[in-house]
């Protein structure tokens, strides 16, 4: 088991009163079927405490930062500060209040290197992280997939533990316990007894923090005159040679659009005309040299029929007799 530490402090300052801590993280098979060493989470603290974050329900919605962690009974557990700056911190912190100690915090990070154990008296098989790249830590209620990463303390601000019963180490009574007949180390009980020292982080090395909250100053309301701007001969005659200003300028520019359209148009007449003279001048080619060429142009004319003439009667000088005239006209 990791020998236990005292807390490596990251940021000793926080802008207000809402800390708690949490465990992480136990060494023992989660519900996701992972085991994950306390050594290997204590590889990853580091850019965890200078970058990650602890969100709400893993949604990374982000609803503080750690500011100090520790091992702690071979476990990892972390201090955090709950921000107050949104609605949504408040609710927060008022659920962790709520959860107390059944309360609990969940991990989430990359998993770099794995590998499958499956031991010889175990009814399955589960996976042993070697490398975690850990960025964010989740309050989850009391869902967590570690059991053992419960919250352990949830600190109350000033006021409300005066109007509220505190949770927080309210665990039985001490009794006083028969003294034993077998001598003890007293030294050595009283050492593994005392809080390790704490390690303080430099600043420098560390990303900026939130400032303290400081209550905004109502700026005084000042009055808005307006001023009312009077009609004059002069702004009127500026305001009328500018919109003939814009008025010419329209009509240059229709103007314009009107000359490109007809220099289009008679640049494709141009085209026709060299078109149908090209035409002409090839069927002035070909008959020069002999070749006949019918373009569709005309209508190929139908023979005449041979119709025999008739000779004209000169009906005013008849000297044909009537019965003449009726057989040469075929009357009766």
């Amino acid at each position: 088991m990791p020998t236990d530490t005292g807390w490596k402090v990251y940021r000793q300052e926080w802008y207000n009163d809402r800390k708690m801590e949490t465990f992480i993280s136990a060494p023992i098979v989660d519900k996701q079927n992972d085991l994950i060493p306390t050594t290997v989470i204590n590889d990853s603290m580091d850019f965890f405490m200078k970058y990650g974050v602890y969100s709400y329900h893993h949604e990374e919605m982000p609803i503080g930062i750690p500011l100090a962690y520790k091992i702690k009974d071979g476990k990892i557990k972390i201090r955090v500060g709950i921000h107050s700056r949104l609605p949504m911190h408040d609710k927060v912190w008022k659920e962790i209040k709520d959860f107390g100690k059944r309360g609990a915090s969940s991990i989430r990070g990359e998993t770099i290197c794995q590998d499958l154990v499956c031991p010889d008296d175990a009814a399955s098989c589960f996976n042993k992280i070697s490398e975690l790249g850990l960025w964010s830590v989740s309050w989850v209620g009391d869902n967590p997939a570690n059991g053992e990463a419960k919250v352990t303390d949830v600190s109350l601000a000033k006021g409300e533990a005066d109007n509220e019963e505190s949770f927080i180490n309210n665990g039985p009574q001490s009794t006083v316990m028969p003294e034993s007949d077998k001598g003890c180390d007293c030294k050595a009980a009283e050492a593994e007894s005392e809080e390790k020292a704490d390690e303080v982080i430099a600043p420098e090395d560390l990303p900026d923090v939130p400032e303290a909250a400081e209550p905004e100053e109502e700026a005084p309301e000042e009055e808005v005159k307006e001023e009312e701007e009077e009609l004059t001969l002069e702004g009127l005659n500026e305001e009328m040679k500018a919109l003939k200003q814009v008025l010419a300028d329209l009509y240059e520019e229709k103007q314009a659009q009107n000359e490109e359209d007809d220099e289009e148009e008679e640049e494709e007449e141009d085209e026709e005309e060299k078109s149908d003279t090209s035409f002409e001048d090839a069927m002035k080619t070909l008959k020069k040299y002999g070749v006949s060429v019918y373009a569709g142009r005309k209508r190929t004319p139908a023979p005449k029929p041979n119709i025999p003439a008739v000779a004209a009667t000169d009906y005013l000088n008849v000297t044909a007799s009537w019965d003449e005239i009726e057989a040469a006209v075929g009357g009766k």
